[in-house]
């Protein structure tokens, strides 16, 4: 078995990560670098009202073409 599963592969698929609407990587790299706790909310908070935002919009959208 592990032969077979080392010579196909196995494809791993998985969701995007996010804290706060930050990508999880992004996220962590701020706080590696020290940005303030205030300067990361304000970034979370900016990126949380235009996923918002968007979605509103798609689903206008959505409820025009129905």
């Amino acid at each position: 078995v592990d032969v077979a599963i080392y010579k196909k592969g196995i494809v791993v698929n998985h969701a995007p990560c996010f804290v706060g609407g930050i990508p999880i990587d992004e996220y962590f790299k701020m706080l590696e670098d020290g940005t303030p706790q205030e300067e990361i909310r304000q970034e979370m908070y900016r990126r949380l009202t235009e996923m918002q935002l968007q979605k509103e919009a798609e689903l206008k959208e959505e409820a025009v073409e129905v």
